[in-house]
């Protein structure tokens, strides 16, 4: 699947859910808020971490939160302020402050040794 028909089918989804225990990035939290999706997610650390206020983070394996949580996220999907919050997190994970994130946690592990 190329890119572009992978942003067609996210940007097309009603929702993104994401009922993950163990996540490294998150980045399909990440592709769905740009696409201006709704996501629901575990509420584990990486997940909490990209999707800020701008996601349903339920309890890993709380179905009863889940549903709930989805129909929330369905509800009103492109709430004016949702929205916005949404595209705007998923625009501050950039590849420079990626980079840039990573030189300084270099930076820190030299100086403390």
């Amino acid at each position: 699947m190329s890119d572009v028909d992978l942003r067609t089918v996210v940007a097309g989804a009603a929702a993104l859910v994401l009922p993950s225990r163990n996540e490294g990035f998150g980045l399909p939290v990440l592709e769905a808020m740009a696409c201006d999706v709704p996501v629901v997610c575990s509420d584990i650390p990486a997940l909490r971490e990209v999707a800020g206020d701008c996601a349903e983070l339920v309890p890993y394996k709380d179905v009863d939160a889940l549903v709930e949580a989805l129909r929330r996220a369905v509800s009103d999907p492109h709430a004016v302020a949702t929205s916005a919050a949404r595209r705007t997190r998923a625009a501050s994970f950039t590849w420079r402050h990626c980079a840039e994130r990573t030189v300084e946690a270099y930076r820190l592990a030299v100086a403390k040794h």
